[in-house]
C-alpha cells in the first residue's frame, strides 16, 4: 500500500491510533493501522471528501477501493468504519440520522 503521505485526516489520526496503543496493540499493528488510515485520508483528499462528511458506510466504500492485504487481521473496510466512528465521537462528523424504526424503538423503551 503506497498511501503514506499526509492528508486531511492528520489532525485526528493520533487520537485514533492512541486508542490501539492504550489497548496494548503491537507496534507493528499500530504502524500498519496508521498507514492504512493515512491511505483512507489520501483517498478522501482525491475524492474531495472532508472529514466532517465521512460516514461509516462511505468510509467502508472508500476502503474497498484499495487492494486487500492478505496478512492483516483486521480488514481495511472495518478499520475505516472505526475511524469514521472516531470522527463522530470527536464531534467532527455527524452521526447518521435516526431512522423512523429507531425512533419508535427508543420511544417504546422510554415508556417502559
Amino acid at each position: 500500500m503506497a498511501c503514506q503521505s499526509q492528508s486531511c485526516i492528520e489532525p485526528y489520526l493520533e487520537t485514533f491510533i492512541q486508542s490501539f496503543a492504550d489497548n496494548n496493540y503491537s507496534s507493528w499493528t499500530i504502524r500498519n493501522y496508521r498507514a492504512r488510515i493515512r491511505c483512507l485520508g489520501r483517498i478522501m483528499d482525491a475524492e474531495g471528501i472532508a472529514p466532517c462528511s465521512l460516514t461509516a458506510d462511505l468510509a467502508e466504500r472508500l476502503a474497498r477501493k484499495v487492494e486487500a492485504s492478505a496478512n492483516g487481521a483486521i480488514k481495511f473496510p472495518t478499520l475505516a468504519r472505526q475511524f469514521a466512528q472516531h470522527l463522530i465521537d470527536l464531534g467532527v462528523a455527524s452521526p447518521p440520522p435516526v431512522t423512523e424504526a429507531q425512533a419508535i424503538r427508543a420511544d417504546i423503551a422510554w415508556r417502559l
